[in-house]
């Protein structure tokens, strides 16, 4: 609905999703499901939460652990190398102008490859866009989610 207006976007923005969604393995599925709920997180936009929060747990099985997660995923059961991804995240969303080599490094140093960093920065900016995308534009919730949203997820 949000691109009937222009429908050209709907191509440009599909192929953004799966560029950063899909298009390599150096980063899994679980990863880039987390980084979705915490930049949405730290951008308030509670669609988007509601949608990757439904997202992890799918993958995970674990009502808790989303709970947990969307909550603070700094006391969650995770490893310490996404703790440092999602950290890096956050100070990407929220101070872009801050970012200095010395993050990237951090990353290399907990393991990722630079495909893998790249990864992550294409996420973190995919979900900048949407997340501005759902709230610039009033998306609501589809009523699915709005007769079905598990409090864990909020």
């Amino acid at each position: 609905k949000i691109h009937s207006l222009n429908v050209n976007t709907l191509k440009g923005h599909y192929e953004l999703y799966l560029s950063a969604m899909k298009s390599t393995k150096d980063l899994s599925y679980k990863q880039r499901e987390m980084i979705a709920v915490v930049v949405s997180n730290v951008n308030q936009c509670h669609y988007w939460i509601i949608h990757h929060g439904a997202g992890l747990r799918k993958i995970t099985n674990d009502d808790e652990f989303v709970k947990q997660f969307v909550k603070d995923y700094k006391t969650s059961p995770i490893s310490d190398q996404d703790k440092k991804m999602l950290g890096y995240a956050v100070k990407l969303s929220l101070e872009p102008w801050n970012m200095e080599e010395a993050d990237v490094q951090e990353l290399r140093d907990a393991g990722f490859s630079n495909a893998g960093i790249l990864d992550i920065v294409q996420v973190t900016g995919y979900y900048a866009y949407v997340n501005r995308l759902a709230d610039g534009l009033g998306v609501e919730l589809e009523a699915f989610w709005k007769e079905n949203v598990n409090d864990s997820t909020t």
